[in-house]
């Protein structure tokens, strides 16, 4: 071992001893205990109580046709994010003293990252493995195969798109690659795996490997081509990633730790800034369409000029994330019903993003404190421009999908659905960005035994009543099974939704500018 290496390895040990000296192992054992079995009794329990039918062979030759490029176009997004993360200075997430005592000092800095680089693979082949095996055990609830060799090539899957996804961000941090090659490396490969939907076919990146992630299934040999593609990528990135611009390492260092503090306050909104600050996502100077000034409706005026500056890839990101809301209804209507609750999530997060004219205005208080209006009159008031972007962004992959199926069914289930959605959305984004941040000094006067609970209401409840806007297509479902029509069977519950909207939007205009 060099000097180096051993400098550095003590160096090591000293921050991991000095971090884990006021850490209670007890404690962190019982949490892991806790989480061990909360994870337990939702993939076993929760899932196998759903109901849901096994899929016919008809439908069974169809996954095999069509499901590596549908899983493929997911990978190819992966991989887009991790050579956008890779053009930004990532993926590595290092402290603020490491860049500054170690990437500064005369060692060699493709030594002193290689350790950091290590230790990012082992994360993302955690990640990966985890969640392309629980996407393996959820689809063996409709799969007529066995479990074991879905949740296996489920996890080697995921093992492998997590590896490359690192590996490719290490590659163009430490190359470096030009940001117009990576923009045009992601357009080549988006536009692969969406060829191969359309076509049928399964050949670009992403779709091989979505044929190794089917081979449960059926084995493909063809999808087995990705893992020594992943496991070159990570070596390449390991190679070169002592390349990684220290003025990026400085500036993510510190976005992050602010971004951690923002998370154990719970404050959405300034952990939806940092994240943008660390993807440099800013607004526009210059707006899309100019929204001409007048007297009339000057909120809702101001809220459409707010979302003509939203950047282009938050656009993007508004449309992918309420397409995949469709796509997730879709397949609740398919028979897959806990796709419900992945709807509702992206919908929530859609609304984040179109919000914006609103969460300014939070951002603002002493000057909404000024306006000669009532506070909780103005936020309703901003949430009209907001729910005209979602509604109008979520009708595309609703045309898209009733121009691809059932026309009538889609627009019948759509028509009573969609609305409510939105306007759920909308309100659960404004709730979640109009809560204070979390004081912990707050504890002192409470029952230990209700904290817990308490962190996780608020957190939870602003998308679980999206959640519970979008259940009407379980209704729809129900009601196109037995020869009825959806759109009565969807609106029926619209009462009890619009009771429970009414809540949050009272709620929400008891806000005061001095509380946020």
């Amino acid at each position: 071992m060099s000097v180096d290496t051993a400098v550095l390895a003590d160096l090591a040990r000293a921050r991991r001893s000095r971090r884990l000296a006021d850490v209670d192992i007890f404690e962190k054992l019982y949490q892991a205990y806790l989480s061990v079995i909360a994870v337990g009794v939702v993939l076993a329990v929760g899932a196998s109580t759903i109901g849901d039918d096994r899929v016919g062979p008809a439908t069974l030759d169809r996954v095999l046709r069509e499901g590596p490029a549908v899983v493929g176009l997911v990978a190819a997004l992966v991989l887009i994010i991790g050579l956008r993360s890779g053009a930004r200075g990532g993926p590595l997430t290092l402290e603020a003293p490491f860049v500054t005592h170690v990437l500064l000092s005369p060692v060699p800095r493709d030594l002193a990252l290689r350790e950091p680089s290590f230790r990012q693979l082992r994360q993302m082949v955690l990640a990966g493995g985890g969640i392309g095996a629980l996407a393996g055990l959820l689809a063996s609830h409709r799969l007529p195969v066995d479990t074991l060799p879905l949740i296996a090539w489920g996890a080697v899957a995921g093992v492998v798109l997590g590896v490359a996804t690192a590996g490719a961000a290490m590659v163009v941090a430490g190359f470096p690659v030009a940001k117009p090659i990576v923009h045009v490396l992601s357009l080549v490969m988006l536009a692969g795996s969406v060829a191969d939907i359309v076509a049928g076919t399964a050949w670009s990146p992403g779709s091989i490997v979505g044929r190794l992630a089917l081979s449960g299934v059926h084995f493909d040999p063809v999808g087995l081509a990705a893992i020594p593609v992943a496991v070159a990528l990570a070596v390449g990135g390991v190679a070169v990633v002592g390349g990684t611009s220290i003025e990026s390492a400085i500036r993510r260092a510190g976005l992050v730790s602010q971004l951690r503090l923002a998370v154990t306050r719970q404050d959405l909104r300034t952990v939806v800034l940092l994240q943008r600050r660390l993807a440099q996502d800013a607004a526009r100077s210059r707006p899309w369409v100019r929204i001409p000034a007048g007297r009339r409706l000057p909120v809702f005026r101001r809220g459409l000029q707010g979302l003509a500056r939203l950047p282009l890839v938050r656009l993007v990101r508004v449309v992918a994330l309420c397409s995949v809301a469709v796509a997730a209804a879709v397949g609740t209507w398919r028979g897959t019903s806990p796709l419900i609750i992945v709807s509702g999530l992206a919908l929530w997060a859609a609304a984040l993003d179109v919000i914006e004219p609103l969460a300014q205005e939070l951002d603002h208080p002493d000057r909404w404190a000024g306006y000669p209006v009532n506070p909780g009159d103005l936020l309703g008031r901003h949430l009209t421009a907001p729910l005209l972007a979602l509604v109008l962004a979520t009708c595309i992959p609703v045309g898209v999908v009733a121009a691809l199926g059932d026309a009538g069914k889609v627009l019948g289930t759509a028509g009573g659905v969609l609305i409510p959605a939105c306007m759920a959305a909308v309100l659960g984004a404004a709730a979640s960005v109009a809560t204070a941040p979390f004081d912990p000094g707050a504890l002192q006067m409470q029952m230990p035994e209700a904290i817990g609970t308490q962190l996780i209401v608020r957190v939870a409840w602003p998308p679980a009543i999206v959640i519970v806007a979008c259940l009407p297509v379980l209704a729809a479902r129900g009601a196109a099974a037995k020869g009825l029509s959806e759109f009565p069977a969807a609106t029926q519950y619209l009462l009890p939704i619009c009771i429970l909207l009414g809540a949050v939007s009272m709620w929400l205009a008891r806000r005061k500018p001095e509380v946020l």
